[in-house]
């Protein structure tokens, strides 16, 4: 056998060995750059929607009817709650969009200044109940949507781009083991634009009502 026909070989053979190389390390460099996060690969899968738009998700469906603002509202005949900053009072109707019960867990206001939690001033306490009963934490049966209200006390200046995000489980991360964030595994969200640009944010603060009525759960 020539030695020189397999070093010539050899030499032939590099440049499309070279070739493949790199193509095989491109891919290897672009599958990196696609690969999904967790938040990506496990949820929670959230869908969007505007106020008058029935957001459907695998859990639950939540329409927006209506956005105010109030700088008191009335607990009852009596008493009167005042705002740290301003009521943002969202007016909503939830259904189950599967066999069984479901329950709103996490409702948020999700703004450029932060997330606001729908405030608790109708929590109640030991010795008695609320006397307006919000949407927070009702559970939702099937072919039985309900009516009510979400409340949340934000700054006027949180108002301009503010969504309302629904979820179906708590997003409290559990701080614990492997499975630390399990809570939002699979979790479905609406994420509903609030229609809420600078002029119309300026409007509904400079129109904040007193000792607005909440809507009871119905």
């Amino acid at each position: 056998m020539n030695p020189w026909a397999g070093l010539i070989g050899r030499l032939r053979s590099r440049p499309a060995t070279w070739v493949v190389t790199v193509l095989l390390a491109a891919a290897a460099v672009a599958l990196q750059a696609t690969r999904w996060d967790y938040a990506q690969a496990y949820g929670p899968f959230a869908d969007d929607g505007t106020v008058g738009h029935r957001v459907v998700t695998p859990r639950f469906a939540i329409t927006v009817d209506q956005v105010r603002t109030a700088r008191s509202v009335a607990e009852g005949p009596k008493r009167t709650v005042t705002a740290t900053g301003v009521f943002l009072i969202v007016t909503a109707t939830a259904e189950t969009t599967h066999p069984g019960p479901a329950q709103l867990a996490t409702v948020m206001l999700r703004t450029h200044l932060g997330d606001y939690w729908s405030t608790d001033v109708f929590a109640g306490s030991l010795l008695g109940g609320p006397t307006t009963r919000t949407l927070d934490f009702v559970t939702l049966q099937p072919g039985m949507p309900r009516h009510g209200a979400y409340v949340f006390d934000v700054p006027p200046g949180a108002l301009p781009g503010a969504r309302l995000v629904v979820s179906d489980r708590s997003t409290d991360v559990a701080n614990f083991g492997f499975y630390r964030r399990d809570p939002v595994r699979f979790s479905a969200e609406a994420h509903v634009d609030l229609g809420l640009d600078r002029r119309r944010a300026k409007s509904l603060t400079d129109t904040a009502g007193e000792r607005l009525p909440i809507p009871g759960v119905s």
